[in-house]
C-alpha cells in the first residue's frame, strides 16, 4: 500500500469506528497495511487495517487465519513484544484488523544512523528476548528487521512488531504457504539462504537459525548504520544472489569487538554452522569478555609488588611444536593462538615462566599452557591450562576452542576431562576477538589461582584430591563474569 492510499483511507475512515474503536489520526503505513491511533473509551491503541486488495489476492480465509494467530497471543506479555489486543473482521466496513498496545516511538529503520553505539549491545539483546519468548510459544515470528522494531526516543527501549507473518512451529503452514507449495514469506534482505528458497526445517531448530540470522542482520545494521546488502539492492536478481553467497562486511573501531564478532557468526551461511557457533545466552552478553582485564592487571602487579622475594623476570621456555596432520588452517591457527599467549604472558609481567606443547587426538588439536613456581607472584605451585582446537566448518572459516585449568605436576589424559571443559571461543575465526577471548582467561585464570591455590606443608605440594583431576582447583566456572 503506497502512501497515497494509505492517506485516502485514513480520510474515509477519520472519527468513524472499526471494531469497537474509533479512528483518530494517521501513524505510518507498509505493504500490506496501514496502521492508525484508534480509541475506545479512555483507552488509546494502534490500529492496524489489512489492504483490501492484498487480501482479495491472497484470500480472505488466509488472511483471517493469520489474524487469528495474532489473537493468539492476546493476554501473552513481553516487555520487548508488542502487545496484541483485539482484531478481526469488522461488521460495519469488511475491513480485516488487529488491535496493538500503542508504542510510543520510533520505528528503528529510521534513526539507525541516530541509535548511539552504546545502546547497540541493549537492543539487540531485547529483541532476542522478545524472540525467544515467541520460541518458548512454539512460534517463529519470521520477519525480523529494523522496520519492526520500534525503539523509544531515548533509545533505550525496543519492542518488536509486526506479528503478521508469525507460523506455529510445525503446523498450520497452509495458512501462509500454499497446500503445494512453499513461496516464500517475509523480507528478503533480511532473509537467510536457506529461508529464501524455503529450504528451513519445520521444527524450533530450524526456525532458530533464520531467527539468529535475522538477529545478526539488524546487528549489522545498527552496526554499520546502513542497510544490509544495501549496494546490492538492484536489481532483485543481485540482491538474491548476494543473500545467497556474499558475506556482508561488518566492522567497526566504535563498538565493543564481541558485538561485532556475534553479527559475523549469526550471519555465516550454513544454518547448522550458524547453530552450532550462536545460542540464545550469546545475546546476554555475560560472558567473561565483560570482565574488565585492566583492573585483574593491577590487582595481580599489586601482589608481585608485596612479594618477598625479588627475582628477575625469566623468558618462557622454548616451545616445542609437535608435527600433526592438520590442515592448513589449523596449523595457521595453533600458531596465532601459541603467539597470542606467549606475546601476553612476556610483556604484561603479570605471568610466570611457561611453557607450552600441543598433543593431538581424535583429530582435535589439544595444547597446554604450563606456568611454573613464582614467589613473587604469590605463586608457589604450578598450575596448567589445556585449551582444545576444533575446527567446525572450513568453509565459513568456524572454530571452536574450550578450556580446562588444573595444578598439576603430571600429564591429564586429555580424554578423561572431555566433559570439563569450558567454552572459550566459538564462531568465525577472527584475530583481534581470538586475542581479546584468549588474554581475558588468562589474567582471570591466574588471579584465580592466586587466590585460591591449595597446598600443603613447606613442600608446598597440590593437595591431593581422590578424582582423576586430583589437582583441580581453578573452578572453571569463569563464564559467571
Amino acid at each position: 500500500m503506497d502512501e497515497a492510499r494509505a492517506r485516502y483511507l485514513y480520510e474515509q475512515l477519520k472519527n468513524n469506528k472499526v471494531g469497537d474503536w474509533t479512528i483518530i489520526d494517521y501513524i505510518d503505513h507498509g505493504k500490506s497495511a496501514v496502521v492508525f491511533e484508534g480509541r475506545k473509551g479512555k483507552k488509546h491503541a494502534a490500529i492496524k487495517i489489512f489492504d483490501p486488495e492484498l487480501i482479495d489476492k491472497v484470500g480472505k480465509e488466509k488472511q483471517r487465519g493469520r489474524v487469528e494467530r495474532e489473537l493468539s497471543l492476546i493476554g501473552k506479555h513481553h516487555d520487548n513484544l508488542i502487545d496484541i489486543l483485539d482484531g478481526g473482521i469488522c461488521k460495519n466496513t469488511g475491513f480485516i484488523f488487529i488491535v496493538m498496545k500503542l508504542f510510543n516511538g520510533k520505528n528503528l529503520s529510521k534513526v539507525l544512523k541516530e541509535i548511539p553505539n552504546y545502546n547497540i549491545k541493549l537492543i539487540i539483546h531485547q529483541i532476542s528476548e522478545a524472540a525467544q519468548f515467541l520460541e518458548n510459544l512454539s512460534i517463529a515470528h519470521r520477519d525480523i528487521k529494523p522496520e519492526n522494531i520500534g525503539i523509544s526516543k531515548d533509545f533505550k527501549h525496543a519492542v518488536l512488531l509486526d506479528l503478521g507473518v508469525i507460523k506455529p512451529v510445525g503446523g498450520l503452514a497452509n495458512l501462509t504457504d500454499g497446500p503445494n507449495s512453499r513461496p516464500f514469506i517475509g523480507t528478503l534482505r533480511y532473509s537467510s539462504p536457506e529461508f529464501l528458497f524455503r529450504e528451513e526445517p519445520d521444527t524450533k531448530e530450524g526456525w532458530r537459525a533464520l531467527t539468529f540470522y535475522q538477529l545478526g542482520a539488524v546487528l549489522h545494521d545498527l552496526i554499520m548504520k546502513t542497510p544490509i546488502f544495501e549496494k546490492y539492492s538492484e536489481p532483485f536478481a543481485r540482491l538474491v544472489e548476494a543473500v545467497k553467497n556474499v558475506t556482508p562486511q561488518t566492522k567497526s573501531k566504535d563498538v565493543p569487538i564481541e558485538l561485532v564478532q556475534l553479527t559475523r557468526n549469526c550471519l555465516v551461511k550454513d544454518p547448522e554452522v550458524r547453530l552450532k557457533i550462536v545460542s540464545w545466552q550469546d545475546f546476554n552478553f555475560k560472558s567473561s569478555l565483560v570482565t574488565e582485564v585492566s583492573a585483574i592487571k593491577e590487582r595481580i602487579c599489586q601482589r608481585k609488588l608485596i612479594g618477598k622475594m625479588e627475582s628477575s623476570a625469566k623468558k618462557p621456555s622454548s616451545i616445542e611444536r609437535e608435527k600433526y596432520k592438520e590442515d592448513r588452517m589449523k596449523y595457521q591457527l595453533y600458531n596465532l593462538i601459541e603467539k597470542i599467549i606467549v606475546d601476553e604472558c612476556v610483556s604484561s609481567g603479570c605471568f610466570p615462566p611457561l611453557e607450552i606443547k600441543s598433543i593431538e587426538k581424535n583429530n582435535d588439536l589439544y595444547f597446554f599452557i604450563q606456568f611454573g613456581k613464582s614467589d613473587e607472584l604469590k605463586l608457589p605451585g604450578y598450575f596448567r591450562i589445556y585449551i582444545a582446537i576444533s575446527i567446525i566448518d572450513l568453509k565459513s572459516n568456524t572454530i571452536e576452542l574450550k578450556y580446562f585449568a588444573t595444578i598439576s605436576y603430571n600429564n591429564v589424559d586429555v580424554a578423561k576431562i572431555e566433559g570439563h571443559y569450558k567454552p572459550l571461543y566459538k564462531g568465525v575465526a577472527d584475530k583481534e576477538y581470538l586475542k581479546k577471548s584468549i588474554s581475558t582467561i588468562l589474567y582471570r585464570l591466574i588471579e584465580q589461582a592466586q587466590e585460591d591455590f591449595i597446598f600443603e606443608g613447606e613442600g608446598q605440594h597440590p593437595k591431593s584430591i581422590p578424582d582423576f583431576v586430583q589437582e583441580v582447583i581453578l573452578n572453571n566456572d569463569l563464564d559467571k563474569g
